[in-house]
């Protein structure tokens, strides 16, 4: 099932527009219809979670309909377990009709604890669960400093965590923020993943992701979460080198040969059919050495950077080729290279690393009739590539998309790939496993989907998808699968699992 992913607005839309649909077939009040299902697929989740309930339950409950939420889960948890201890700790009076009706039954129900939210100490014990309702997808701005004093000492407590839909103080639009928000070791998001609990620094709040279904209407949006894609076949039984695809590497610049080298290496562990490396370096016969089956080629001035781009454009006449540029790259290609490049409607170009930091002076790149410009930048990258950073990783990845018309895979915590209409969220915190290196080997395994995807946005999911699952195998290949694996964790690794 591809979960699909939103922002606050989208958010607020949906329940506006179910609520809408229900009051139409009869349902005069589809808010409460809406809050009660979300209450129950909570209860039920976590009675499925947690075969051994807590000892305590604490609920912390905002005014809005987040606060609703929290009302309404603790209700039913009262009647659904009732030897548990319940406390309730409110902000104040709720604003709407619907969270006010399950405030009214937290009131009446003798067995649960009600109290006001300045009133709260956070328990420190295992045994207890703490829910959080305070903000919602509405929250915008900054924390307020005693809900943020809170959230510090929660996130050293050892009790449960659970955010209901999202963690609070986290912006659903993803939004960039430096107060503290709800540590939570779960949360429960209504129908739908948020922009902001899948990007950074909101993924660092959110914990495991659950996406609870509770009613909303059917509805198709522009953003969903990563799937595993499974590459097809990319040679033929009677096949060979010539007819399997071809990668062309500008890259490996003295010091720096070994980007060509695991680049090249992951293009052919994963199918790939010939690797030609283009390097200025003086030392290419030690790419050689580390990858024998490259054909390996120096580059000592601007004409054989013009002549590199001719063989580009005779051999995408043949067959389908992709070109990889930047890693380890310390040269500036001259203005012709760029133009034979990004003028041929035949190859894929992948622009990694140092070459993002040309594109803003080439204007091949940003007038280009490529097949596929894919581009890999991180934060600092990103903000380069933009005149002004939106402070939002989510919106600057889609503005350098639709201005370079490009496919973007925003590194870093979370990861987004986007074509500037459509998004995929990567939703990995694994951001240690990025030692040096990955990056390489990531451009390598985009050229060789590159050869097996005609949408963009596809190669570069199905690169991403094969690389998060080579890493996470080699991880856990370590026997004391911990913390240290990580810690030893290198990029060569990844290659043998592809």
């Amino acid at each position: 099932m591809d979960f699909a992913v939103i922002s606050g607005t989208e958010s607020a839309q949906w329940d506006a527009d179910s609520i809408a649909l229900f009051r139409e077939t009869g349902v005069p009040n589809g808010g409460l219809l809406l809050m009660s299902w979300a209450a129950r697929a909570a209860v039920q989740w976590y009675r499925e979670k947690f075969p051994q309930p807590h000892r305590r339950c604490e609920f912390l409950c905002g005014r809005g309909n987040n606060g609703g939420d929290c009302f309404a889960i603790a209700w039913f948890m009262a009647q659904e377990f009732p030897e548990m201890e319940l406390s309730v700790f409110a902000a104040g009076t709720p604003h709407s009709d619907e969270a006010n009706f399950f405030y009214e039954l937290i009131k009446k129900d003798s067995k649960i604890n009600l109290a006001g939210l300045l009133e709260y100490s956070p328990s420190l014990n295992r045994d207890t669960a703490v829910w959080e309702g305070l903000y919602g997808t509405g929250f915008s701005g900054k924390v307020d400093p005693n809900i943020e004093s809170l959230f510090l000492r929660l996130k050293e407590s050892e009790s449960t965590k659970i955010a209901i839909d999202i963690a609070g103080g986290v912006p659903a639009s993803g939004d960039f923020f430096e107060h503290s928000a709800f540590p939570a070791d779960y949360t429960l998001s209504f129908g739908a993943a948020k922009i902001g609990m899948l990007t950074e620094p909101g993924i660092f709040y959110s914990g495991l992701i659950e996406i609870l279904p509770i009613g909303f209407v059917r509805r198709s949006f522009p953003g969903r979460m990563l799937r595993p894609v499974p590459p097809p076949p990319l040679r033929k039984p009677d096949g060979h080198k010539y007819t399997s695809g071809t990668l062309f590497f500008f890259g490996g610049s003295r010091g720096m040969e070994g980007a060509a080298v695991m680049a090249s290496r992951a293009f052919l562990e994963s199918g790939g059919g010939l690797a030609k490396v283009y390097s200025t370096s003086e030392s290419i016969s030690d790419i050689l050495r580390d990858i024998p089956e490259a054909m390996v080629n120096r580059i000592h001035d601007a004409d054989d950077f013009n002549s590199a781009a001719q063989s580009v454009a005779a051999q995408s006449a043949k067959t389908k080729t992709a070109v990889v540029i930047g890693p380890g790259f310390a040269e500036s290609p001259p203005d012709f290279f760029w133009n034979i490049l990004c003028n041929n409607s035949q190859i894929t170009l992948i622009a990694d690393a140092s070459a993002l930091a040309l594109l803003p002076g080439v204007a091949h790149c940003r007038e280009h009739s490529l097949s596929t410009l894919l581009l890999t930048p991180h934060a600092g990258e990103r903000r380069s590539l933009l005149a002004q950073s939106n402070g939002n990783s989510f919106l600057d990845a889609t503005s350098i998309a639709r201005q370079y018309r490009a496919v973007v895979y925003a590194k870093g915590p979370g990861g987004i790939l986007t074509d500037g209409l459509r998004s995929i969220f990567v939703n990995s915190r694994e951001y240690q496993l990025s030692t040096g290196g990955t990056g390489d080997i990531l451009s390598g395994l985009m050229a060789s989907m590159a050869l097996r995807f005609s949408s963009g946005l596809e190669m570069a999911e199905a690169a991403v998808s094969l690389y998060l699952q080579a890493a996470n195998r080699a991880v856990s290949a370590d026997p004391e699968f911990s913390v240290s694996a990580r810690d030893k964790f290198r990029s060569t690794d990844i290659l043998r699992f592809l």
